[in-house]
């Protein structure tokens, strides 16, 4: 990442300048009014936008966001009415979404939004903006969360080129970003395909169709082949302890299926001792989710030195009548979700009690014929695996690209900005 200073002594080419944002813009906070009050909200008519409001959200102009204010909620605040063409910013939590407003919008303090002065297009500094998010990084500050202040927002730079070449960088910069999203579309398709297809593997697994077989499934309770176990039957959540063990639970599997052991939440040591006292974990265990997250079926990796959240059950298969990879396999099959979603209680949250686990009736065919179904499942699954990872190549080959053609279209070369 280049600092301010080292990326202002970049040459440019001729006829363009550095400048600063506070050069080119005023730059305007917003502002929130009290929640508890509905009149600053009810029936309102003024755009009113949140950095939530911009989270996925992939247009470039924007005319609101979820909520409105009234005039009552606008004047009680320090949110301010914003003209349109005006260049939205989020400046914390998190910082870099940027919009052009399509209409007079106000905002919460989560922005830093630019009002822009004559001779500078806001497409040209959106285009800026959307590839500068780390050097916007640079110049924030804060111990909760990082934030950029207006001071701060007013020295971030921009090379600033003569009206007519900026309206030429924006023309082919959409041009080109446009081939581009094509691309990624078609890419993200790829994926979700090969989600719905490692899901009717799993499903003509447990359900025969993937091998045949001269022996019928037989209809087991879950219980009665595998050990269920409730890690935390207290239902507590430990305290955190900043140099305990990681605490396990479904909302720390990656999207890859590993367990995120550096950002989960950290218990005392003693917690893990409490933990022993209760179960051991052995290779082939998986923890299956059984509050709010449903499912997620994930295996366990060693060394085990790591506690287990209350909102999972821990899944240990007998081994002799059922093999602990074909539970996992069915464990994760769609099948399988779907009769615990039907099942499933909730209030506020989904949730799957232990004991109705221990009830489920699963068929399971003969202990060699498993064995044939988890080769032939992993000989998909490393299918889909390899497949998976040149998709997830070609996605981060086209985030290069398009910071690469950002740079290259400012005048600054390839370097990341």
């Amino acid at each position: 990442m280049n600092s301010v200073d080292e990326l202002m002594t970049r040459a440019l080419p001729d006829g363009w300048a550095w400048k600063t944002m506070g050069d080119i813009a005023d730059v305007v906070s917003g502002g929130t009014p009290s929640t508890s009050d509905a009149s600053n909200f009810e029936n309102g008519d003024i755009p009113w936008l949140t950095p939530a409001d911009l989270s996925g959200y992939t247009a470039k102009f924007v005319s609101g966001g979820a909520r409105r204010l009234t005039q009552k909620g606008l004047h009680s605040c320090s949110a301010k009415l914003i003209p349109a063409g005006a260049v939205l910013f989020t400046s914390r939590a998190p910082i870099g979404y940027v919009a052009i407003a399509s209409n007079p919008i106000s905002t919460n303090q989560g922005f830093k939004n630019f009002v822009l002065r004559d001779e500078v297009l806001p497409e040209y500094v959106y285009w800026w903006l959307k590839g500068a998010k780390q050097l916007a990084k640079s110049l924030a500050s804060g111990t909760t969360f990082l934030e950029i202040s207006g001071t701060n927002a007013k020295k971030l730079p921009i090379p600033i080129a003569p009206l007519a070449t900026q309206r030429e960088i924006v023309a082919e910069l959409e041009k080109q970003f446009s081939r581009l999203d094509e691309a990624v579309a078609n890419i993200q398709r790829v994926k979700s395909n090969l989600k719905r297809y490692k899901a009717s593997v799993l499903n003509d697994a447990v359900e025969g169709r993937l091998l045949a077989s001269d022996s019928p499934a037989v209809l087991v309770k879950l219980g009665s082949v595998a050990n269920l176990i409730d890690p935390q039957p207290s239902h507590r959540t430990p305290p955190t302890h900043p140099d305990g063990v990681p605490y396990i639970g479904i909302g720390d599997v990656l999207e890859n299926g590993k367990l995120d052991f550096q950002n989960a939440r950290k218990v005392s040591p003693t917690v893990l001792e409490e933990h022993r006292a209760r179960y051991t974990l052995r290779v082939g265990d998986f923890i299956f989710g059984k509050i709010g997250t449903l499912g997620r079926p994930t295996l366990l990796t060693p060394p085990f030195t790591y506690t287990l959240s209350a909102n999972v059950v821990l899944v240990q298969a007998d081994g002799v009548r059922l093999l602990p990879e074909y539970a996992l396999i069915f464990m994760d099959s769609p099948k399988l979700l779907n009769m615990i979603n039907r099942d499933a209680k909730a209030t506020t949250q989904a949730a799957y009690g232990i004991k109705r686990m221990r009830d489920l009736e699963i068929n399971i065919p003969d202990i060699e014929q498993q064995r044939k179904i988890v080769a032939e499942v992993d000989r998909h699954l490393s299918i889909i695996r390899e497949i998976e990872a040149e998709v997830d190549a070609n996605l981060k080959r086209a985030q290069a690209l398009r910071q690469a053609t950002l740079a290259k279209a400012f005048g600054i070369g390839s370097s990341r900005i």
